[in-house]
């Protein structure tokens, strides 16, 4: 099963947050927008299930993220199926805790607001990493192991605070 992080066009007052520089994530070369690693493990103190946020802390430096072509067919196919206009930022499959999923697609989206776009991309590929640990969107149903909210930015499947660019991809 795969699940795919959207956005929606809310408007709330921005976040400021400073460029961060810091261990670049387990990428391809043509990924946009993703977190350090250090940004990220910070992020999923968020969640508040001990075991959840320890597999999204490790899994912020273990994770392997693809962005290339055959990515950018996935994330449109994504899109096409998602009511009025949101667009997929991330796409993983759900593993658990014991044995994560070891690889996401990133949609490499270009967001609304630049001054929210790192806050953002931090959420959204923290909610990816949740689900590589068996975390599931609110209305699904739990299967043995799997979990709900908790804490994990976009627990409902969107982050209406993080609009992309009309055309979405870089």
């Amino acid at each position: 099963m795969v699940w795919a992080m959207t956005f929606g066009c809310a408007a709330t007052t921005p976040e400021p947050r400073a460029q961060e520089r810091g261990t670049p994530v387990h990428a391809d070369a043509a990924c946009k927008e993703l977190p350090s690693v250090e940004a990220c493990q910070e992020t999923a103190e968020s969640i508040q299930d001990d075991r959840l946020r320890a597999c999204v802390a490790q899994q912020c430096s273990r994770i392997q993220v693809r962005c290339n072509a055959m990515t950018e067919a996935l994330c449109a196919a994504h899109d096409r199926r998602r009511p009025s206009g949101r667009k997929v930022l991330g796409i993983s499959s759900i593993g658990s805790c014991e044995a994560p999923n070891r690889l996401i697609v990133w949609c490499s989206r270009q967001f609304k607001d630049p001054r929210r776009a790192a806050r953002c991309a931090e959420d959204a590929f923290v909610h990816e990493l949740a689900h590589s640990c068996g975390f599931r969107h609110d209305e699904d149903a739990l299967q043995e192991g799997q979990m709900h909210d908790l804490g994990v930015p976009g627990h409902d499947g969107s982050l209406r605070n993080c609009p992309v660019q009309e055309g979405g991809s870089r």
